[in-house]
C-alpha cells in the first residue's frame, strides 16, 4: 500500500512516472509546485477549465458587457471617489461590487 505520494513516482514504483497530469482549475496553483516536486518539472500539465460558453463569455468581457474583467478598475475607482467611497474601506468595497 503506497503511504506517501512520492513512492509511486519513486525509482523503486512498480510502474513509470506519469509524463502529463490533467488538473482542473481550482487548486492548480495550490498543488503544482508540490507535483513538480513530486513527478518531475518535465512533466507536462494541462489545466482543464469545465464551463458554459455563458459562463466563459463573462470571464472574457468587461462589465459593460455582462462580464468581470474590469473588476478591479470598479473597485479602484470606487475607492478613490470619497463621494462613492462612502467611508468604506477596499474590502467592503469588493464585497459590495461582487455581490
Amino acid at each position: 500500500m503506497i503511504k506517501e505520494v512520492g513512492q509511486c513516482c519513486s525509482a523503486e514504483a512498480s510502474w513509470p512516472a506519469p509524463t502529463a497530469l490533467i488538473l482542473d482549475q481550482f487548486g492548480s496553483n495550490l498543488i503544482l509546485p508540490q507535483l513538480r516536486e513530486t513527478v518531475s518539472p518535465s512533466c507536462k500539465n494541462l489545466m482543464y477549465w469545465c464551463c458554459s460558453a455563458g459562463c466563459l463569455w463573462g470571464f472574457l468581457v468587461p462589465s459593460k458587457s455582462s462580464g468581470v474583467t474590469d473588476y478591479e478598475d470598479i473597485v479602484q475607482r470606487i475607492f478613490g471617489d470619497e463621494q462613492l467611497r462612502k467611508g468604506r474601506d477596499e474590502k467592503e468595497i469588493l464585497e459590495a461590487v461582487s455581490c
